[in-house]
Parts: C-alpha cells; sequence; structure tokens
C-alpha cells in the first residue's frame, strides 16, 4: 500500500496506478509552462479519464479551466479510510507531543545550566557529580555494582562525544579508569558551590 500523506488537513493516499475520477494529483514541481495555472503540493481533483479510445486525465487548474495532466510527471492520490486517517492523524500528533517534550527537557536543562553561569553539560574540575551506570559504560565505578554514588570530577574532556573522569572512591578496588561519558553523569553540587574547600 502507498504511503499516507496530509495535504491541505486531508489525508490522502499514494496510488501506484493511473487516477480514476475522484482521485487526485499531486505536482512535486509544476509542469514546464504551466508555473502560473499549476502549484506545486496543491491538490487537484480528477474529473475525467479516458484511457482507451482517447488518452486525458482532466482536472481544472488554478484558473478553473479544464487541463489535460497525462503526459504530466505527478503523483496520484486517493482519500484514505476514516481509520486510516484517524491513525495517522494520532501518530503524527504523537510525534509532535514527543518532540515538544523534548524541547521542554532541553529548555528546562538550559535554564538550570544557566542559573550558574554555564551551558549545558559545562561540567568543571571539583563538581560533585551523581554516576549512574549504564551498560554500555564500561566505568570502574558502574562495573563495581556502585551505580547511583556521589563522586567529585577531576578531568573534563567538553569535546564529542565528552568525558568526565571522577575520583575513585577508597571502596572501589577496580583497576580500569574512571572515565564517564557526560549522560551517565548528573550534577549535584557545582564546583563554585562547595563549602568543603
Amino acid at each position: 500500500m502507498g504511503k499516507l500523506r496530509e495535504i491541505n488537513g486531508g489525508v490522502f493516499r499514494e496510488v501506484d496506478r493511473l487516477p480514476d475520477v475522484g482521485d487526485f494529483i499531486v505536482y512535486d514541481k509544476a509542469p514546464a509552462g504551466m508555473g502560473k495555472y499549476l502549484t506545486a503540493g496543491e491538490l487537484y481533483e480528477v474529473i475525467e479519464t479516458g484511457y482507451h479510445d482517447e488518452n486525458y486525465i482532466l482536472i481544472e487548474d488554478d484558473e478553473n479551466e479544464e487541463y489535460n495532466a497525462i503526459n504530466d510527471d505527478f503523483t496520484a492520490l486517493e482519500r484514505a479510510s476514516q481509520a486510516e486517517v484517524l491513525q495517522y492523524l494520532l501518530d503524527q500528533r504523537r510525534a509532535e507531543v514527543t518532540g515538544l517534550e523534548k524541547r521542554l527537557e532541553e529548555a528546562k536543562q538550559e535554564e538550570k545550566w544557566a542559573k550558574i553561569g554555564r551551558k549545558v553539560n559545562e561540567f568543571k574540575v571539583g563538581d560533585i557529580v551523581r554516576y549512574e551506570y549504564k551498560s554500555k559504560n564500561n566505568n570502574a565505578i558502574g562495573r563495581s555494582g556502585f551505580s547511583g554514588i556521589l563522586a567529585e570530577v577531576d578531568g573534563v574532556i567538553l569535546d564529542a562525544p565528552g568525558l568526565v573522569h571522577l575520583v575513585k572512591p577508597s571502596f572501589v578496588d577496580d583497576r580500569y579508569d574512571t572515565w564517564a561519558k557526560l549522560g551517565d553523569v548528573a550534577l549535584i553540587v557545582p564546583a563554585e558551590s562547595r563549602t568543603d574547600r
């Protein structure tokens, strides 16, 4: 089945055949010399067809004049069913909500970091962070089963992909180094706010 497209508030399915009366066509690019009469991306309903003795696909152009599109390069569309329309619109709105939620979270992070005069994930030596072990990170603290503990940052590489080096707690006995990805740590106390230094 052809993919669904939302055009001018309606939902239509692309069809891999010549259009029938009542179907629609849409141009990705208006035919040469017809820019004043046909608009790319606009829907044109098929009002008459002939595929036997005479070949024609009649539509009305932007001037409400009949136009034969038989030799044009267009996409043929049919109306989607009500169930298809509702599912398509629901999926689209879910994607929009997900995108808005992501932007909201990014905005909150920007505000949080801006309050301490930093950009997002701009860690500094002396920060206290919470380390959360993730399976793809071979950090020694996480490998030792201490995910969720607090640790001090004593080294930072902000260039992509971004890493912080954590002071290894005395109770962690592991030969592996303690570099962690920025996404694996959360800022708890900025270096500037510590009272123990």
